[in-house]
């Protein structure tokens, strides 16, 4: 499949046409989960969001993660930003 190709017929489709591609998109990525790279910022503010919400029973913001990846693992606020939108 060309991407470059397959990007315009997408543009087309309707709203609904588009989420229903998505879903199986995700589905598809679900499939290989094993397959996916974690890297190590995410699965420890993963376990600090955890290790919050077993202690106080409050879960933690994205934004509190992105603090933690930002300000505690030395991360670019900017390139952490654009992977994430």
């Amino acid at each position: 499949m060309n991407a470059q190709n397959t990007l315009p017929a997408i543009e087309h489709l309707t709203v609904a046409e588009r989420l229903r591609l998505l879903e199986r998109l995700w589905d598809s990525l679900q499939a290989d989960e094993a397959h996916l790279p974690v890297p190590d910022w995410h699965r420890q503010g993963l376990a600090a969001r955890r290790e919050a919400y077993e202690r106080d029973g409050v879960s933690l913001s994205v934004d509190a993660v992105l603090i933690y990846a930002v300000y505690h693992q030395g991360r670019d606020p900017k390139t952490l930003k654009k992977q994430l939108d």
